[in-house]
């Protein structure tokens, strides 16, 4: 188009300008032919590559070379206009094919548009129906999930009410327990004939104690007793009974009164009443103890113990009297217990005590009480009254269980004579 376009102005500038037409006449001819050539080969190239509309444009670049080979040869320039004219025509017609072309493509398109809509709607009515069935389902498959739901939390209430009612009920026993158990310790009236000034430190860990303290009278000499039973709770409790019941048989029927025997009687005691033969595999079930009877006319103190020790202090000293090695139960070392006698001198502290405090974890490291820092803080709270150091160990255990668990039962009994 940029050559044919080009071609024009020359053309008439040949045609109405004389000068140049008798001087360019050879050369306009050669230059219209050249480019119609050019032009012939390019349309021919594209029409080869099977573009079908460069038809057109190649006829009417034939009709060109052919008016000018009339100009040349037969000296006709109203050859050349014709021939331009056609061309002209020609183009139009390409024009007007290529109109039509582009209209049919527009209307494939448009139709292709059209039926892709459709079948977009037709594939969005598909998906909209499977979703909703499939939304169906699931609530379906929910709605019975749901259903099943309910009814096992409808089972669980139901379990967790009687759970609660079961608990309540064993609760409530325990607590009847408790009240039984404290019934069954001693009046402290007993304590106080050897002194007023006592404390007893009793924390059990559950509703009901494997600790239990007894005191007993037999001829004017005191005995009073801390005891440790095996385990903890309702086991422990039912062998404080046991401890508490023999305890009553020994020393207030038998008036036993002598501390190592007490601990060898009630021994034997525990030991047939639990079928303990010489199966030395068997449970150890029994006590640990430590047993004080004060005989205040003679200013005397007998002391035994099986596993728990005693302390006392005197003149800011605190002694320990250590006890044997052996509890009140079946058990591979069964010798007699040790009997230690004490000559009491005024404002002597005595303490007995079961192992509750000392293996109490707590502190900042999480570490045991142990005895050291018992004995530490006995002797630090030795000048008070009993009343007050009971105050003293009570904050002390307090404060170093802060807000760990209680392991064990504490008891701890003290006396200033």
């Amino acid at each position: 188009m940029f050559f044919l376009i080009l071609s024009i102005p020359y053309y008439y500038l040949t045609v109405y300008i004389e000068r140049l037409y008798n001087n360019f006449l050879a050369f306009s001819s050669l230059f219209f032919f050249v480019i119609a050539a050019i032009l012939g080969l390019i349309e021919s190239v594209i029409l080869l590559k099977k573009e079908p509309k460069a038809r057109f444009f190649l006829v009417a670049n034939l009709v060109v070379v052919i008016s000018l080979f009339i100009n040349f040869f037969l000296d006709n320039r109203f050859s050349v206009v014709v021939g331009s004219v056609i061309q002209g025509f020609i183009f139009t017609i390409g024009l007007a094919e290529e109109i039509k072309i582009l209209d049919k493509q527009k209307i494939k398109f448009q139709l292709s548009y059209i039926n892709q809509l459709e079948l977009n709607l037709k594939l969005k009515d598909n998906l909209t129906i499977e979703l909703e069935k499939k939304v169906e389902e699931r609530t379906r498959e929910l709605k019975h999930a749901n259903a099943e739901l309910l009814e096992k939390n409808t089972i669980v209430e139901q379990q967790k009410e009687l759970l609660e009612i079961r608990n309540k009920e064993i609760k409530d026993s325990i607590e009847y327990a408790k009240r039984i158990q404290n019934a069954s310790f001693p009046s402290r009236k007993i304590l106080e004939k050897v002194s007023k000034d006592y404390f007893i430190l009793y924390k059990p860990r559950d509703i009901v104690s494997g600790d239990f303290y007894w005191f007993g009278e037999v001829d004017d000499k005191v005995i009073i007793i801390a005891a440790d039973s095996t385990g903890h709770g309702v086991p422990g409790a039912f062998m404080s009974m046991y401890g508490i019941a023999f305890l009553n048989e020994i020393v207030n029927k038998q008036k036993i009164y002598r501390p190592d025997k007490i601990l060898g009687t009630l021994r034997e005691k525990i030991t047939e009443s639990l079928n303990r033969g010489d199966n030395e595999f068997e449970t150890m079930d029994g006590m640990d103890m430590a047993v004080l009877t004060f005989d205040v006319n003679n200013s005397k103190l007998l002391f035994a113990g099986a596993f728990n020790s005693l302390y006392f202090i005197r003149n800011e000293e605190l002694q320990v009297v250590k006890a044997d090695k052996m509890p009140v139960a079946f058990y591979q070392k069964m010798d007699v217990f040790t009997l230690h006698e004490i000559e009491m001198c005024k404002n002597d502290c005595y303490y007995i005590f079961t192992d509750g405090l000392i293996d109490q974890f707590g502190g900042n490291m999480g570490k045991k009480f142990l005895s050291r820092r018992l004995q530490e803080l006995l002797l630090e709270i030795n000048p008070l009254e009993m009343g007050d150091q009971y105050k003293k160990l009570n904050n002390s255990f307090r404060n170093w269980k802060g807000d760990y668990f209680q392991v064990d039962d504490v008891l701890m009994i003290g006396i200033r004579y």
